[in-house]
C-alpha cells in the first residue's frame, strides 16, 4: 500500500508541473489576434467608412445651373430669332457656414464611437471565453489528480481483491468511484471544448489554444466603494461616449437649422441676343425660406432635449448593470476566499490516505470523507469562476 501511495504523490507533483502545450498562446496574445481576424469587425469598420462616405454628401454648393433658349421670331419676315442664355449658382448659408459639414463630422464620429462599442463588446467577448476556459483548464487539472487517486486505489483494490483481503463490494465501490470522475473529466472536456470552438470562430482560427490554469482578469482591484469606482470608469463607457456625441450632433443641427433659415441666394449671368440688338448683364436671385423651414427650429430643440435624456437613461442602466456586476464580483470574491480558507483548514486527505491503509477507517467512510472535501473544492472553484467572470465584464467596459 506505501508503494502505491508514493507513486500517487510522485505522478501529483509531476502534473503540477507539466509544461503547457507549445500550440498555446497567451491571453493578448489571443484577444489581439480577434480583434485582427473577426470578420463581424471587418464589416463593421466597413459600414462606418460607408457611413462617413454617405455623410460626406450634400455638403458643397448647389450645382450651377444653365438655361438655354432659342426663340422663333414669328412673323419671321418682320421678327428676329432670338436666344437666351441664363447661368446662375445659388449660394446658402448653411453650406457657407460650414454648419452642414460640422453636422456631418458630429455624424461619423457617431460612428465612430459605434464602432468603439462594437470592438468593446468582441473584446469582453473574447475576455470571457478565455476566462470559461481558464477555469475548466483549472477544473480539469484537479480532476486529473483525482483520476491518479483514484485509478491508484482502484489497482490497489484490485490486488487486495486477488489476495482475499477485501471483497468485490469494495473493490466495486473503487470502480465506480473511478468512472465518477472519469465522467467528470468528460464533461469539463466537453465544456472546455465548447467555448474553445467559439472562441477559434471569433479569430477565425483553428489553431487558437489555451491552457492557462490563472485567470488573467485576477488583477484587477476593485475598491472597497463602488462608487469610487463608478466616479473613475463608468464615464469612459463607449455607450456614453455614443450618446455624448448623438448630443453633439443635436446641437450641430440646431445650428444648422438657425443657418438654414437665413435667406439663400443666387448669382448669374443672363443674356438675350437678338439680330441687331443684343443684352447681357448680371442677374440676382433671393429665395426667402418662409414655409419650408417651419417648426424646424422647434424639432431641432426637442431633438437636444431627447438626445440629453437618452443620455441619463443610458448611464442610470449602465451604473445599475455595473453596481450588480460589482457586487456580484466582491460577494463571489469573498465566498471563494471563505471556501480556500476552509479547505486550507481541513485538508485531511494524507490523515484519511493514513486512516484506510492501517484500518481506521473503512472504504465507505473514506469515499464519503473525500466525496465532502471535493465538493467543497468544487464550490471553490465556482465561487472563484463567478468572481472573475464577474471581473471580466468589469474590466471591459
Amino acid at each position: 500500500m506505501k508503494k502505491y501511495m508514493s507513486k500517487i504523490y510522485k505522478v501529483i507533483i509531476s502534473l503540477m508541473f507539466i509544461a503547457p502545450s507549445a500550440k498555446a498562446q497567451s491571453f493578448n496574445d489571443i484577444i489581439s489576434l480577434v480583434l485582427q481576424n473577426n470578420s463581424s469587425l471587418r464589416a463593421a469598420k466597413s459600414e462606418v467608412e460607408m457611413g462617413k462616405e454617405q455623410g460626406r454628401v450634400g455638403l458643397t454648393l448647389a450645382n450651377p445651373q444653365v438655361d438655354v433658349a432659342y426663340l422663333f421670331g414669328s412673323p419671321r419676315a418682320e421678327v428676329n430669332n432670338r436666344v437666351d442664355l441664363n447661368v446662375s449658382q445659388e449660394f446658402d448659408f448653411a453650406t457657407l457656414s460650414g454648419n452642414k459639414r460640422r453636422v456631418a463630422d458630429a455624424e461619423a464620429l457617431v460612428l465612430d464611437r459605434t464602432l468603439d462599442e462594437t470592438v468593446r463588446l468582441l473584446k469582453q467577448e473574447t475576455v470571457l471565453l478565455l476566462t470559461d476556459i481558464t477555469y475548466y483548464n483549472k477544473l480539469l487539472a484537479e480532476l486529473q489528480r483525482r483520476k491518479v487517486l483514484e485509478d491508484s486505489l482502484l489497482a490497489v483494490y484490485e490486488l487486495r481483491l486477488k489476495k482475499g483481503d477485501v471483497t468485490v463490494l469494495d473493490y466495486n465501490k473503487t470502480k465506480l468511484s473511478v468512472a465518477q470522475v472519469a465522467g467528470q473529466i468528460n464533461k469539463a472536456k466537453a465544456e472546455r471544448e465548447s467555448k474553445l470552438v467559439q472562441l477559434q470562430g471569433l479569430a477565425h482560427s483553428t489553431t487558437i489554444f489555451y491552457n492557462d490554469t490563472s485567470y488573467a482578469v485576477s488583477s484587477v482591484i476593485l475598491p472597497e466603494n463602488f462608487d469610487l469606482w463608478a466616479d473613475a470608469n463608468l464615464q469612459k463607457a463607449p455607450l456614453l461616449r455614443i450618446e455624448d456625441q448623438k448630443i453633439a450632433v443635436a446641437k450641430a443641427q440646431a445650428k444648422l437649422v438657425n443657418s438654414e433659415m437665413l435667406p439663400s441666394f443666387s448669382l448669374g449671368y443672363a443674356s438675350e441676343l437678338v439680330k441687331g440688338s443684343n443684352y447681357m448683364g448680371v442677374s440676382l436671385g433671393v429665395q426667402l425660406p418662409l414655409w419650408a423651414n417651419r417648426n424646424k427650429k422647434k424639432a431641432a430643440q426637442k431633438a437636444q432635449q431627447a438626445a440629453a435624456d437618452r443620455k441619463a437613461d443610458m448611464e442610470n442602466q449602465l451604473q445599475n448593470q455595473y453596481r450588480q456586476l460589482f457586487v456580484k464580483a466582491k460577494t463571489q470574491m469573498e465566498l471563494a476566499a471563505e471556501f480556500k480558507s476552509v479547505l486550507r483548514s481541513i485538508d485531511n486527505r494524507i490523515l484519511l490516505e493514513k486512516a484506510l491503509k492501517t484500518g481506521q477507517m473503512t472504504l465507505t467512510e473514506y469515499l464519503l470523507e473525500r466525496k465532502y472535501y471535493y465538493e467543497n473544492y468544487d464550490q471553490w472553484l465556482e465561487a472563484e469562476h463567478g468572481a472573475m467572470m464577474a471581473l471580466a465584464e468589469l474590466a471591459v467596459f
